[in-house]
């Protein structure tokens, strides 16, 4: 989706989420113990934006309203934000975080009609639209990596692209869930191998466990088997990780239990942001127009890809852990072309346009 433009922070509805928050639990006479629990149910980037969203406008200045914002005030506040050129989406987003706080704090300005209408009205004025209106042939850069050669004639710099490459298309994944890989709990099994995360990833559900993803070779083509460029990397790898002496098993150090590390010393695991980067980099020298596409486009492209070559809608969700169809549909999907109507109803056999054409992993 577009960039969006930055919201001036001069707005007077401003304040701290957590000790607003800190302040009405305890006034309500919540223990620290539980105040604790309810602070850890906003998981991964989710306090991050929250703090964005209630800074920028939640709470109203204490000698106005000590209790939250008024529905007119929130209203307002829908108002402003619309007016500096966010998309419905966008504002929506910050005031339904804002609801689930103020619901908290015993505030139900945010559910008031007048503000949900507002809310309506800009999405139907400015409703967000896909980023993407076609999605890159992920076999531009499969047929990239064929040529980098054997996993063993590879430099650290390349097998660690090229397993960052494969394992975005082996389960359609963010960079924030290659970085969250933990190589102490991975393992290979007979079926590939096992990759266990040390965090929920963000499509898991509240409550659900970090759980495990099976990525299975690629029998027919070694060169684009991501199990063998994860042991080939690893291989590579084993010197720079630094273990835990104090443990039995020898665990690695969080630190260096990540399955991409920096390539300068001390070697410490990449970043979501640095893992995004160098695949982008990667991209680029495929040939892929980065000026147009980003790393978290892979997930498209992969989508599309699968269902093109006869993948089911629900397999492609299911791999790419996408819950909403019309999310998956509307952003991800651009396997499904327009059929032309009248010659379909006329008996007429008309096959379906397809823009990508080859398998992403044989």
């Amino acid at each position: 989706m577009p960039r969006q433009p930055e919201v001036d922070q001069s707005h007077p509805l401003e304040s701290s989420r957590i000790s607003d928050l800190r302040n009405a639990l305890q006034r309500q006479g919540l223990t620290v113990d539980a105040q604790r629990l309810i602070e850890a149910s906003w998981r991964g980037e989710t306090p991050g934006k929250y703090d964005a969203a209630w800074n920028r406008g939640s709470s109203t200045a204490k000698r106005r309203a000590p209790k939250g914002p008024t529905a007119a005030q929130l209203t307002n506040y829908v108002g402003w934000l619309a007016k500096r050129g966010l998309q419905g989406k966008t504002i929506a987003n910050y005031i339904n975080s804002i609801a689930s706080l103020l619901s908290l704090l015993g505030c139900d300005a945010a559910t008031d009609q007048l503000c949900r209408r507002a809310l309506r009205g800009v999405c139907q004025m400015r409703p967000s639209k896909p980023k993407y209106a076609e999605f890159w042939d992920p076999k531009v850069v499969c047929d990239y990596l064929e040529k980098l050669g054997d996993n063993a004639q590879l430099s650290v710099e390349d097998i660690q692209d090229k397993t960052n490459a494969l394992l975005h298309f082996a389960f359609a994944a963010r960079s924030a869930d290659l970085a969250l890989i933990d190589v102490n709990k991975s393992a290979f099994v007979d079926g590939g191998i096992r990759i266990a995360f040390a965090a929920a990833r963000k499509q898991n559900r509240p409550g659900d466990r970090a759980g495990d993803f099976l990525v299975p070779p690629v029998t027919g083509n070694r060169l684009l088997c991501p199990v063998a460029a994860v042991r080939a990397l690893l291989e590579a790898t084993a010197e720079w990780r630094q273990r835990d002496l104090t443990t039995a098993d020898l665990a690695y150090l969080p630190d260096w239990n990540g399955l991409f590390l920096g390539l300068n010393k001390p070697h410490r695991k990449l970043s979501k942001d640095s893992i995004a980067r160098r695949f982008v980099g990667l991209m680029q020298r495929a040939g892929i127009d980065t000026d147009v596409y980003g790393a978290h486009s892979a997930r498209g492209a992969t989508a599309t890809k699968l269902i093109l070559q006869g993948a089911t809608v629900d397999e492609a969700m299911r791999i790419g852990g996408w819950s909403s169809v019309q999310v998956f549909r509307e952003f991800y999907n651009r396997a499904v072309q327009p059929l032309n109507a009248v010659a379909t109803v006329a008996g007429q056999r008309v096959p379906r346009p397809q823009r990508l054409g080859a398998v992403v992993l044989a």
